[in-house]
């Protein structure tokens, strides 16, 4: 197979998280026809593909959702264009044809294509119930580079009480907005440590602009490379007089270099299904064809030259892996 023209057809088919049935049959067919036996793990209302030969202890795994809107294929030079090429239709495209050929170099190993990954990452906690590889590659736009760990991760939700009154009467009143406006002021002075980033996605506030806000709320995301406990105690001191929800405290990953790569990185800048992969005991790398940076973009590209050499670092992955 070539993986070029896989991921051509891989694209053609939307796969927006919750609309997984069609590539997932697609995917399942061709597991199938490689040798592999396979079987559709049920996760809501699609399923994960696990195609194992033997009792696994290497897996190439990639997710098959994507982000919205659907981005239909379109080819510029040397690139394949489109919602998927490299985040992560690219990754399963080459990981299928790299399984082509260690179905009859190695035993005991399995691909594996999960749901949902953008939204909550129930196929990949689902998965690792089915298998607990020793080695594992999580399939993310790398250029190919091996990626021993992924940052951290801390979401946060902030809720400010205030009083109603007219705008025209603001000593009657008190401004939930101007409440939270100092709280974001001081989460970004928060001093960051090298490689760290903030960001603040949702603000909600107000009902008119003739009225002093009662209510206001933001919510915002760290990237971490160090202990999540340093910054969660920084964002209380901020947010004081709030009502504060740490939804989600992801610590950092860093894995042992068992394998040796040509690239490589120590921390990917997002996180991954390698959080749920590590929890089976196993180790480790990210790494897959195309830049996050193209990821989620109306450009998101891989390169058909990146994507044909990646197929070649999937396979030297699994054969150099010593588990």
């Amino acid at each position: 197979m070539d993986p070029a023209k896989l991921l051509e057809e891989l694209v053609r088919i939307e796969s927006t998280s919750g609309k997984e049935q069609e590539i997932g049959e697609y995917l399942a067919d061709i597991c199938e026809t490689l040798g592999f036996d396979v079987e559709k793990q049920k996760v809501g209302n699609a399923f994960n593909v696990i195609a194992k030969k033997g009792r696994p202890v290497k897996v190439l795994t990639a997710h098959m959702d994507t982000v919205p809107p659907y981005v239909p294929l379109r080819k510029k030079g040397e690139y394949l264009y489109g919602r998927g090429t490299c985040d992560t239709k690219g990754s399963i495209a080459a990981m299928l044809c790299a399984g082509e050929e260690l179905i009859d170099l190695t035993d005991d190993f399995a691909l594996v294509f999960t749901v949902r990954e953008e939204t909550d990452f129930i196929g990949a906690m689902e998965a690792v119930k089915k298998v607990r590889p020793k080695f594992f590659v999580v399939g993310e736009p790398s250029s190919n580079a091996c990626v021993f760990g992924q940052k951290g991760i801390v979401v946060m939700d902030a809720e400010f009480k205030g009083k109603a009154a007219h705008s025209s009467l603001p000593h009657l009143g008190e401004s939930a907005i101007m409440k939270m406006h100092d709280a974001i002021a001081r989460i970004r002075e928060i001093r960051l440590a090298k490689g760290e980033s903030l960001n603040i996605g949702i603000i909600k506030g107000g009902v008119a602009d003739n009225v002093i806000p009662a209510h206001a709320e933001f919510t915002a995301s760290f990237r971490t490379t160090g202990n999540n406990a340093k910054i969660i105690g920084e964002i209380r001191k901020a947010c004081r007089g709030s009502q504060l929800r740490i939804k989600n405290s992801l610590e950092p990953i860093r894995m042992p270099r068992v394998v040796k790569c040509k690239k490589s990185v120590d921390l990917y800048p997002a996180f991954t299904e390698m959080y749920f992969w590590k929890k089976t005991g196993g180790v480790g790398v990210i790494c897959g064809p195309g830049k996050i940076e193209d990821a989620h973009t109306k450009d998101e590209k891989v390169g058909v030259k990146e994507l044909r050499e990646a197929e070649d670092v999937y396979t030297n992955l699994v054969l150099a892996a010593r588990v």
